[in-house]
């Protein structure tokens, strides 16, 4: 017989463009619970929850929303492949946590280094305490030690980081309406091809791109 798990007190629905991990950690909160790590406790499942689609009957469960909903809102009709996703150390961006205290699925793609909406380098480490971020922290906006995630600082990248990150937004996140109305993201003198790639292939591109790169610095031996 499945063992039915106690439903949450607080279980509010995912925000468009929150990512699963992330989405956990805000219904721990909400619920008082020191860390995401307790929901495992309170579903009963032997082993952490993980970012699989596998996962979502543990949360729909523990929450009373449907898994249909739950994999619309995460993974969409093309998820994109865990050898993408950055599932040990998750990243942010202080100026949207600023706007929104959620953390964007878009932040757990590997190759993805920035904001598109604000032109930054996403935070991965905790300059108060100089440790790297952990999903097992007790707020969204809060690293383990207290310090308040809002408050850090970040570079600036430049146009052409901007602009592929926006591209490979628009397609995982739903961002596009919102990265021209910006005004704190550097201005683009320039368009991304209409290629109509989708998530997986721009992201593949990006791989590509940067593996070549890599090599073309190599130093080269003249031919006698």
């Amino acid at each position: 017989m499945k063992r039915l798990l106690p439903q949450l007190l607080f279980c509010p629905p995912p925000e468009n463009g929150e990512g699963l991990a992330g989405y956990r950690l805000r219904l721990a909160e909400a619920n008082g619970y020191p860390s995401p790590y307790w929901l495992t406790l309170a579903s009963g499942k032997g082993q952490r929850l993980g970012q699989g689609k596998e996962d979502l009957e543990v949360i729909a469960a523990l929450t009373g929303h449907s898994v249909a909903g739950l994999s619309a809102q995460f993974f969409g009709k093309k998820p994109i492949p865990p050898r993408f996703l950055n599932v040990l150390h998750p990243r942010i961006c202080p100026e949207c946590l600023r706007d929104k205290p959620i953390l964007r699925k878009l932040w757990d793609v590997s190759l993805v280094v920035c904001c598109p909406m604000h032109g930054r380098i996403l935070v991965d480490t905790c300059p108060s305490c100089g440790h790297q971020l952990s999903w097992n922290r007790p707020s969204v906006v809060q690293c383990s030690c207290g310090f308040d995630l809002r408050e850090a600082g970040s570079p600036n990248v430049g146009p052409l980081t901007a602009a592929l990150t926006g591209a490979i937004a628009a397609e995982i996140d739903g961002l596009e309406a919102q990265l021209t109305s910006r005004a704190s993201c550097p201005r683009m003198d320039f368009d991304i091809p209409q290629l109509k790639l989708t998530a997986e292939e721009l992201l593949m591109l990006v791989l590509f791109l940067g593996a070549y790169s890599a090599k073309d610095l190599q130093p080269r031996t003249l031919k006698r």
